[in-house]
C-alpha cells in the first residue's frame, strides 16, 4: 500500500512550482526556497521570468513594464513569511482519497514563540478480524518552540521541558513546509497562465490579494486558490485540489482528489511557554475555544472574522458532517448530521457534551421551545423528504414524542424547516400544539418547500409554492386562526418565485430572498416588507451579482444588526434597517449546510470544513 505523503510537503511543492511555472507578475508574491529547503533549481523562476506577466486567458492585473522590477531572489518566501508573523493561528492540512491525512496546527505569540500540533492518520491500517473493518489509527504530537528551540512533550521523559529536542527548530520547520520528498517534478509541467488575479478581500483579519490556480497536466487539472497578505506578502490562505492519479502508482492509479488547505488568522495569542507542570497543554482559545475581548481592550477585528473551527464528524472530507443543521443558543451549541447524529457541543471547546441517539438518516431543522428540542428528520430512504418529528425533553435527552410525517406539500415537497409561533409548531400539512402535542391538519395544507418566519404579532410568513406555475409564492397565515390567510391567500409581487427561498424578520421588516423572472433570465432581490403592508416590498435590494449561478439552496440569517446571506461559502452582510451592503466574508469551505446566531457569534456549519464561529465586532 502507498506510503503516506506529507501534506505539508505537497502544498509547498505545489505552490513553489505553480507560482514559478506561471512566471508571476511582480505584484504576485513568488514562492522561493529558503536556504535550507534544497529545492531543485529547475523549479525556481529566473529574475527575467519573475518580471513577466502571467500568460493567462483571463485578464489579470499587471504593472507597467517600465516600472522597476525586483529580482526573484529579492521577493520574500510567502511560506516562511507566514512564520515571521506574530499574533496568529494557522492550520495546514492535506487529505488523500484513501483517508490518510496530515496536518499542522499552530499559533505564534507576540514574541515569535510557537505551539505546534502535528496530526497524522496513516495509510497503513490493520484489519479487525471480528468486525471486518479497517481501523485508522491517528498519531498526534506537540512541539513548543521557545526562542527557536524545540521542546517535545513526552510522558516517558520527565526532562523534556528542560532539555530541548532541537536547538534550532526554525530551519526544520521551514524544511517541513518545502520538502519535496516523495513528489516528482511533473508539477514543473504546469503551463504559464495557471495563476490568475481574483481581486482582494478580508480574510482572517488580513487584507489579501487573491489568485486562482488552474493548470493542466496531460488531461488532469490542478485547481485552487491562493491569498497573500498585502502588507507582508505572507501566504495566509490557500486551497489546492490535485487529481490523485498524478501522484499514485501508474499500475494502480488512485481515483479522487488530494485536497490541501492552509488558513491563517490574526488572533490574541497568550504568551506561549512550556507548561510549568511539564504536561502538554491544549491549543489556546485562538484555535479551540471562544475568543473574547476583555473590557477596555480593542476588538479582535473591526470586521467579521472566523475565530474558531470545530470538527463534528470523523468522516474524511466531511469534518462538518453531511445533511446537517446547527442551532446556536446562549451557552448551547446543537448540531445534527448523518454521520454523528444529534450532539450538544461545548461552544468554548467544541467538545461533545451530550450525544442523543435517534433513528434518523438526515436532519433538516432544530428548534428549542421551553427547554424542549424539536427535531425534524428523515428516517426512510427518500432523503429529499422529512418523515419524522422528534420532541426531546432536556437535559435528559429523552424522546417524549415521535410524530410521523406522511403528508407532503401541495405538489410533492414537504416543508424544509419548522415554523414556530406562540404555542404552535408548523410542519407539513398542519400544526402541532406545543402543550398538548396534538396535531391539527390545515384544510389546504402548507405550500411545498415551505420556510417560515413569525412576525412577532399574529402572522406566520411562509415561502413556497402551491403549484409549479404559481406566479407569486409569498404566503401569510393567521397564527391564531391558521386557516385564515392575509391578502386573499397570498401576497408579494406578481411574476416572482420563492420556492425554497429563505426569509427572516430583521429591523422591523420581513426580508425575503426573491427570484424575479424576466423571460428566461432570473434576477435576485432581497425584498423587505413592512409588516402592515405586504403587497409590495418597502426595500428592493438587487443581489443578482452575489447569487451568480448558485442554483442550490441559499441561507438567510439575522443578528442584532446585520442580515446575512450565504452563497457558495461566501457570506454577504447587509444593514438590517437600510439594506445597505456592509461587506462580505469568504469561509474556508464552500458547502454550507446551516447558520445560526447565538446572541454573540454567528455559527456556520460547512460539510467540507467544519463548524465555524464568526466573530461579530458590533456585538462587543
Amino acid at each position: 500500500m502507498k506510503a503516506l505523503k506529507p501534506s505539508c510537503a505537497l502544498i509547498a511543492c505545489l505552490l513553489v512550482i505553480i507560482l514559478s511555472s506561471c512566471s508571476s507578475a511582480p505584484e504576485t508574491p513568488v514562492i522561493m526556497p529558503s536556504e535550507s529547503s534544497a529545492l531543485p533549481q529547475a523549479s525556481q523562476p529566473s529574475a527575467s521570468q519573475a518580471q513577466e506577466s502571467p500568460a493567462t486567458s483571463s485578464p489579470v492585473a499587471t504593472t507597467t513594464q517600465d516600472a522597476p522590477q525586483p529580482a526573484a531572489s529579492e521577493i520574500p518566501d510567502p511560506l516562511n513569511r507566514l512564520l515571521d508573523l506574530r499574533g496568529i493561528s494557522f492550520s495546514l492540512s492535506g487529505a488523500r482519497p484513501d483517508g490518510s491525512t496530515q496536518s499542522i496546527r499552530g499559533e505564534i505569540d507576540a514574541t515569535g514563540n510557537m505551539h505546534l500540533t502535528y496530526t497524522q492518520t496513516p495509510v497503513t491500517v490493520e484489519r479487525d478480524p471480528a468486525a471486518g473493518t479497517v481501523v485508522l489509527e491517528e498519531i498526534t504530537y506537540e512541539v513548543y518552540v521557545i526562542s527557536g528551540k524545540a521542546y517535545m512533550p513526552s510522558t516517558g521523559d520527565p526532562s523534556w521541558a528542560n532539555v530541548p529536542a532541537e536547538e534550532d527548530y526554525l530551519p526544520t520547520l521551514s524544511n517541513q513546509l518545502h520538502d519535496l520528498e516523495g513528489f516528482s517534478l511533473w508539477l514543473d509541467l504546469l503551463p504559464k497562465g495557471s495563476l490568475t488575479s481574483a481581486g482582494s478581500e478580508q480574510s482572517g483579519g488580513f487584507s489579501v490579494d487573491k489568485y486562482t490556480v488552474n493548470g493542466l497536466i496531460g488531461d488532469q487539472v490542478i485547481t485552487g486558490a491562493l491569498s497573500y497578505d498585502q502588507a507582508s506578502h505572507a501566504l495566509v490562505k490557500s486551497e489546492l485540489r490535485v487529481p490523485a492519479v498524478l501522484d499514485s502508482d501508474p499500475e494502480a492509479p488512485e481515483a479522487g482528489e488530494i485536497v490541501i488547505t492552509l488558513s491563517a488568522s490574526k488572533a490574541d495569542i497568550p504568551p506561549i511557554t512550556i507548561p510549568s507542570d511539564g504536561q502538554a497543554a491544549p491549543l489556546s482559545t485562538a484555535l479551540t475555544g471562544a475568543l473574547t475581548t476583555p473590557t477596555g481592550q480593542a476588538p479582535l477585528s473591526d470586521e467579521p472574522v472566523v475565530i474558531n473551527t470545530f470538527t463534528i464528524s470523523d468522516m474524511p472530507y466531511h469534518p462538518g458532517g453531511a445533511g446537517g443543521v446547527v442551532l446556536a443558543l446562549p451557552g448551547q451549541l446543537w448540531t445534527a448530521d448523518m454521520f454523528s447524529g444529534l450532539q450538544l457541543l461545548d461552544p468554548q471547546t467544541g467538545a461533545v457534551v451530550q450525544a442523543v441517539p435517534l433513528e434518523a438518516r438526515l436532519y433538516h431543522d432544530l428548534k428549542m421551545i421551553d427547554q424542549r428540542l424539536w427535531v425534524l428528520a428523515t428516517r426512510g430512504e427518500d432523503e429529499n423528504h422529512a418523515d419524522v418529528l422528534y420532541l426531546l425533553d432536556l437535559p435528559s435527552g429523552e424522546v417524549v414524542e415521535t410524530i410521523p410525517i406522511t403528508n407532503l406539500g401541495s405538489y410533492g415537497f414537504e416543508p424544509a424547516q419548522l415554523g414556530v409561533s406562540p404555542g404552535k409548531v408548523w410542519v407539513n400539512s398542519g400544526i402541532v400544539d406545543t402543550g398538548t402535542l396534538e396535531f391539527t391538519a390545515l384544510p389546504d395544507g402548507l405550500p411545498s418547500g415551505a420556510r417560515f418566519a413569525y412576525d412577532g404579532a399574529s402572522w406566520m410568513w411562509i415561502t413556497g409554492s402551491w403549484c409549479y406555475a404559481c406566479e407569486h409564492d409569498l404566503w401569510i397565515m393567521d397564527a391564531v386562526n391558521p386557516p385564515a390567510h392575509k391578502d386573499g391567500h397570498n401576497s408579494g409581487v406578481l411574476g416572482t418565485g420563492t420556492l425554497g427561498s429563505p426569509l427572516a424578520l430583521a429591523g422591523g421588516r420581513m426580508w425575503v430572498l426573491t427570484i424575479y423572472y424576466v423571460g428566461n433570465n432570473p434576477t435576485y432581490y432581497l425584498d423587505a416588507y413592512d409588516l402592515a403592508k405586504t403587497d409590495r416590498p418597502a426595500l428592493h435590494i438587487d443581489v443578482t451579482d452575489e447569487i451568480g449561478d448558485a442554483n442550490r439552496e441559499r441561507l438567510l440569517v439575522t443578528d442584532d444588526h446585520m442580515l446575512w446571506m450565504e452563497v457558495k461559502g461566501k457570506l454577504y452582510y447587509y444593514d438590517n434597517l437600510t439594506g445597505e451592503k456592509k461587506g462580505e466574508l469568504t469561509l474556508p469551505g464552500e458547502y454550507v449546510e446551516s447558520m445560526s446566531f447565538d446572541g454573540t457569534s454567528l455559527w456556520v456549519l460547512s460539510s467540507d470544513t467544519g463548524l465555524h464561529q464568526v466573530y461579530l465586532p458590533w456585538q462587543d
